[in-house]
């Protein structure tokens, strides 16, 4: 597959293979997500809290994520990347914004920015696209947000959440957007949302169907202890289980990477990439996400949501 660009980012269609998308914040991760082929790493703000131990993600200064993001693209020089401009960065100002994701392209060469919000940073949206640079924007629940304080959430199950994730996507697309981040969101209703709105929608925890699927890397490995949310799987204890057995079951998983783990001088860096491989590969066969790994709503919900005007828009 030929990498991924922002223009094929934008116009990925519907029938093509999902993106294959993964968190990285290191030199050393990042060799092993482009070994292992990734389409696209995001520098995620939840560099906060699975490498430098903060809470939340909250506490993430730009300066962070400039030097997890320049470290990341020294591993990766050919993969698509993306650097998530953490809290405080975009929100003062458009021209702040712009300041923000210029800084992410002069130092770290990322190939776009992502900003969480809908309706209300469709201005900051517009203006870096128009100092050209691509943006990914994150909208259902997200992180940064005061209102998320209470706990993570799923979203989109009431009328008022569902129209509100099609007046956001809309605004983001008609600032110019490449694709929009859905984050835990039940897949049926991602699912109406990419019939609504044209563009493409990339999922973490939202299900199956869509362009593309985002994961936290150390989520993927089985290496973050403090939280495992429901979709996220743990490529490690498989992987690990498939070594640990015979050679049919690692035969089964149909990765190149498994065989080379207890034969390398860098045995944990190919246990990372086999890990890696096994996710794309799954990805892009429409694996995963499976229903284990999605979000459930309530037969009772689902049909109320069907007959509200905003399904039906």
């Amino acid at each position: 597959m030929s990498r991924l660009s922002v223009s094929r980012l934008t116009h990925h269609a519907s029938d093509d293979a999902p993106l294959a998308g993964l968190t990285g914040y290191s030199y050393t991760q990042a060799v092993a997500l482009e070994q292992a082929g990734v389409d696209y790493i995001l520098v995620g703000d939840s560099g906060g809290m699975v490498e430098l131990g903060f809470p939340s993600t909250r506490s993430v200064l730009m300066s962070d994520m400039l030097r997890m993001a320049e470290s990341v693209r020294r591993g990766a020089p050919h993969t698509f990347l993306i650097g998530d401009m953490p809290l405080g960065s975009y929100e003062p100002s458009d021209a702040e914004a712009v300041r923000s994701a210029i800084d992410f392209v002069r130092f770290a060469g990322v190939d776009a920015v992502k900003l969480e919000g809908g309706q209300r940073v469709q201005s900051r949206v517009r203006a870096i696209v128009n100092a050209g640079i691509a943006v990914v924007g994150h909208i259902g629940v997200t992180p940064q947000s005061p209102i998320n304080l209470a706990g993570y959430r799923v979203h989109g199950k009431a009328e008022s959440e569902f129209a509100a994730l099609i007046d956001d996507a809309r605004a983001l697309f008609a600032a110019g957007a490449s694709a929009i981040l859905l984050e835990a969101i039940p897949q049926e209703v991602s699912a109406r949302l990419n019939q609504l709105v044209a563009g493409t929608f990339l999922g973490i925890g939202a299900g199956c169907g869509l362009g593309g699927q985002l994961l936290i890397l150390h989520d993927v490995l089985g290496q973050y202890p403090d939280f495992r949310p429901k979709f996220a799987k743990n490529y490690g204890r498989e992987i690990m289980e498939a070594i640990a057995s015979n050679e049919g079951s690692i035969a089964s998983l149909e990765n190149e990477f498994i065989s080379r783990v207890v034969k390398s001088e860098t045995p944990m860096l190919e246990f990372m990439t086999a890990c890696i491989r096994q996710y794309v590969l799954e990805v892009r066969a429409g694996e995963f996400p499976s229903e284990e790994y999605e979000y459930p709503i309530a037969e009772a919900e689902l049909q109320a949501l069907a007959s509200a005007p905003a399904w039906n828009s």
